[in-house]
């Protein structure tokens, strides 16, 4: 990462990047078959695991811990093809310390607007990014399947 750095300029923002369920293709993210949780997530992070395990999900496929260095920004993007999807992915990101500022980017309009929670859901296939602080910051992102009840408060609106 440093060498692709110093000669071609190349920005890495996500400096820190640990899974505490791994996942090998990014289509798969929702789908438990065959993951668990890391050994070393379970030494270092039973609190983590355990707030995790309470969240509205009827499965989990994935988990990690994202962190930007200070004055690093997250790159405005979108994790997917709007186009190419039925529904919005089922995730919940958390972050434990404040200062993780999140906005959604409208393309056509260029505006951005903040996400002031320290826990958000949305759909991450609309462009997102993460504004440069002077300080570390991170967050964890959990994704699965939904329970049908807090599927059901979203379809309602019922959850802000």
């Amino acid at each position: 990462m440093l060498w692709l750095k110093t000669r071609y300029g190349v920005y890495f923002p996500w400096k820190v990047y640990a899974e505490l369920i791994p996942n090998e293709r990014w289509d798969q993210k929702s789908n438990p078959a065959g993951k668990r949780w890391k050994r070393t997530a379970e030494a270092h992070f039973p609190k983590t695991i355990a707030f995790v395990k309470s969240l509205p999900f009827d499965v989990v496929g994935r988990c990690n811990v994202m962190g930007l260095e200070a004055h690093d920004h997250g790159t405005v993007h979108r994790d997917g093809d709007p186009a190419a999807q039925r529904e919005p992915d089922h995730f919940i990101t958390f972050a434990p310390a404040p200062g993780k500022r999140l906005f959604l980017y409208d393309e056509a309009t260029r505006t951005e607007t903040p996400v002031t929670g320290r826990a958000y859901w949305f759909n991450d296939h609309d462009y997102h990014g993460v504004y440069a602080d002077p300080f570390f910051r991170y967050s964890v992102r959990v994704d699965g399947v939904f329970t049908p009840t807090f599927r059901g408060e979203l379809e309602k609106g019922g959850l802000r």
